[in-house]
């Protein structure tokens, strides 16, 4: 029959000062019970030991931890290399538990963890946003679109409009009656507009407004291929395809405000991503 070791001899920094003060050390039923040599006495349960870094916990010196408050920590040196093997049998439950308080353990998973940081934030920006994103830009109302496609189109291109003869007019109003055929439900305003300036180029912005450039048309040799491509523009409307691209850019902005703290920047990318509209291509 193992014979139970109680009494221990060690050395107790209160927290209050650097003296180091001689212990007697009692293993108790519920915990440790420490007295100095000024009479003063300490109860330390087990559940709330903390192993100490500098201690081994195989060999002695052992250190143990106790908070007496949030701004007091005690430390308990025990040379003894019974000490251990002793408290393991008063209350193994409660000593195994405080002694996995392993701090290698700790800081190997914050290791980890910030290993694992760069690859969770880029699962964030190149997959979760862009989703979410996508999901909100489905739900947004055709009259807030239009609105903002709207604004866009006075900024940018309401001066540089060219003057079109009848005929041109005649033309491109075919054309949209002919494409708005496929799409009697669509909840959009078609827009047909001819910028003159000579860019190779179309683009269309939320809400329905179609922006054709004179250099496209110049290149065009019969109105089904500049049909073609207008059909091409509306189904970007009809896909949102720039209200994502808005809401993308947008929560990425305020994503990357979010992990450096730059409120202006949420701004900034606002403002950026309206002139973006402007090369949507």
């Amino acid at each position: 029959m193992a014979v139970h070791k109680l009494l221990f001899q060690g050395w107790l920094f209160d927290g209050r000062s650097a003296v180091k003060h001689q212990a007697e050390v009692s293993l108790v039923p519920l915990g440790i019970e420490i007295k100095v040599e000024d009479g003063s006495t300490y109860k330390w349960p087990f559940e709330e030991l903390r192993w100490n870094y500098a201690s081994d916990r195989k060999n002695p010196p052992y250190h143990i931890d106790h908070s007496e408050d949030e701004h007091q920590i005690a430390t308990l040196i025990v040379e003894d290399s019974d000490f251990i093997e002793n408290v393991r049998r008063m209350a193994p439950e409660a000593l195994d538990s405080a002694m996995d308080r392993n701090p290698k353990l700790k800081w190997g998973l914050i290791s980890i963890g910030l290993l694992a940081m760069p690859l969770f934030i880029y699962s964030l920006w190149a997959y979760v946003i862009p989703a979410v994103s996508d999901k909100v830009a489905m739900e947004v109302p055709a009259s807030w679109e239009e609105k903002l496609g709207e604004k866009v189109f006075n900024v940018f291109f309401s001066d540089d409009l060219k003057d079109l003869s009848d005929e041109q007019i005649m033309v491109l109003d075919k054309i949209e009656e002919r494409l708005l055929l496929a799409y009697p439900d669509q909840p959009y305003t078609m827009t047909i507009h001819v910028d003159k300036r000579d860019m190779i180029n179309a683009l269309a912005l939320p809400g329905g407004h179609i922006v054709v450039f004179q250099g496209l048309i110049n290149q065009t040799e019969r109105s089904e291929e500049l049909a073609g491509v207008i059909a091409h523009e509306f189904q970007h409307v009809l896909k949102r395809h720039s209200t994502k691209s808005i809401l993308r850019a947008l929560s990425s902005q305020i994503f990357m405000t979010l992990m450096v703290g730059d409120v202006n920047g949420v701004m900034e990318g606002a403002i950026g991503i309206a002139e973006e509209l402007n090369g949507l291509h």
